[in-house]
């Protein structure tokens, strides 16, 4: 018996090890031309050189909030914080981090798994593969985000309520718990689902439990909330984006918003298998079988025993698709492990062993020729777009050695901007006229515009007049704004 927990153990230890071997192989020079990470950067910049946590970085326009909020949760940014100051605007340490962070995950999502018996041990060691090797969460290791950060605190919290939230527990130990869900939405906002998760989890097992835990677990988290707000402030832009798109619609239109939010999300889990190439078509046939067997595979564990997991994701997938704001895969990342999970519950119920064997290879043999399919098309030596290219380094060279420190940028990417240059930014909206956003950029001061998206490029184009070219390489160029 202990040769074969031992067995159960180290195969695992082997996998992931091997996945993290290729991963850290496989690093890729340069950082992705999208800006999220230049405010984490920034953030740990600011924390290490003792300076406001929310430092503007761009000039916050409230008619465009799905850009950004002011400012992100800590979590990440005081993570990195050693490595800010060991390594600067050095993109390798923090994709090495990353890399072990996604294999942290993985394991804590295999232990997850066979702890109470939710898997045989095989089928987790194939839900651990498919994420591991999967070539969207391969791509990803090439961002300075926090979504595996913020994914390995969320299988953590999944373990350690499931193990402590019990009617005896102590008060240090209730607080501690609070303190446990406070700090990953520190790492990620949608941590805050762990409570309504845990109130829900409590009324079903409301005899066991009790309210007095749950009272001092929510006095934790608010403590720490308390907290946070007391030293950083309080950053109300997430509601911009909220009162934007839901504050004039209608009902229809807000049904018509979540439909497509809804629809995006189930596209990116038909790209989970590779949305790409002549094979698109079964890519996407998986797709629809992945959402169905794993609604199917949800519904059957809630009827046998609701956890506090199946809680948690019935309230992120709510607001995943209600919330305005498309955000792509990366919202996807702590859940897709859970969805293979119910996919294969419903293999593992299959009462003949020759048919479980048979569904299991059949499904082994698609996925692999899927992911093969990708690898064969991925580029494993730079990224095909990013910050670093020399064009883009020329762009940030001619800013700072020729605009003034207070001029201001009006951009798509200004996080981006700042981070390489300490000018400020601010991105454009949608306007019915070109001269409504020119009086905008008057009023906010703006000196320079650096046109990208079609709104800037409409807008230098339609009045002439008013910008005068100072830079241009194949990549970027320069307007200076003439009022």
């Amino acid at each position: 018996m202990s040769s074969l927990i031992a067995f159960k153990i180290l195969i695992p230890v082997c996998l992931i090890a091997g996945i993290i071997s290729f991963h850290l192989l496989t690093i890729r020079d340069g950082q992705p031309w999208g800006d999220d990470f230049s405010m984490y950067l920034q953030h740990a910049r600011n924390l290490a050189e003792c300076k406001q946590y929310g430092d503007p970085q761009f000039i916050f326009n409230p008619n465009t909030p799905v850009y950004a909020p002011r400012q992100y949760p800590i979590g990440y940014p005081l993570t990195i914080l050693p490595l800010y100051a060991l390594f600067g605007i050095d993109f390798y340490p923090y994709k090495v981090f990353n890399i072990f962070l996604l294999g942290i995950a993985l394991g804590l999502v295999y232990y997850w798994l066979i702890s109470n018996k939710r898997l045989e041990w095989w089928l987790a060691l194939l839900v651990i593969s498919m994420i591991g090797l999967n070539p969207f969460y391969w791509d990803y290791k090439d961002n300075i985000l926090s979504d595996y950060l913020f994914f390995c605190w969320l299988m953590i919290c999944f373990i350690v309520l499931e193990k402590y939230v019990k009617s005896d527990i102590k008060v240090l130990t209730a607080i501690t718990l609070g303190a446990l869900i406070y700090w990953t939405c520190c790492v990620r906002t949608l941590g805050i689902c762990l409570l309504p998760a845990l109130w829900s989890w409590s009324l079903i097992e409301y005899r066991r439990i009790g309210i007095r835990p749950l009272l001092l677990i929510t006095g934790g988290f608010i403590s720490g909330l308390c907290l946070e707000k007391l030293f950083l402030g309080f950053d109300n832009s997430f509601l911009y984006m909220v009162n934007l798109y839901y504050g004039w619609m209608n009902g229809p239109l807000i049904l018509a918003t979540v439909s497509k939010q809804a629809y995006n999300y189930f596209h990116c889990i038909a790209e989970f298998w590779g949305e790409i190439g002549p094979y698109a078509d079964t890519a996407r046939l998986m797709g629809l079988m992945t959402c169905l067997l794993l609604f199917a595979g949800y519904c059957f564990v809630i009827r046998h025993k609701i956890t506090i997991v199946e809680l948690y994701f019935a309230c992120y997938v709510i607001i995943l698709i209600a919330f305005p704001g498309y955000q792509g895969f990366r919202y996807l990342i702590p859940f897709m492990p859970f969805g293979i999970y119910y996919v294969l519950v419903l293999i593992q119920k299959l009462n003949s062993r020759l048919l479980k064997a048979g569904i299991s290879f059949i499904l082994i043999f698609i996925v692999a020729f899927l992911y093969i399919v990708q690898y064969k098309q991925a580029n494993f030596k730079t990224i095909a777009y990013g910050i670093q290219e020399p064009k883009n380094q020329e762009l940030f060279a001619y800013i700072l050695s020729s605009s003034s420190e207070d001029a201001i940028f009006m951009c798509e990417k200004p996080r981006a901007i700042h981070l390489y240059t300490g000018r400020i930014g601010i991105v454009p909206h949608w306007v019915e006229k070109p001269q409504e956003l020119l009086d905008f950029c008057r009023n906010q001061g703006v000196s320079y515009v650096i046109p990208s998206g079609h709104l800037l490029i409409d807008l230098v184009h339609k009045l002439p007049d008013h910008f005068e070219m100072v830079f241009n390489n194949e990549q970027n160029s320069v307007y200076k704004i003439r009022y």
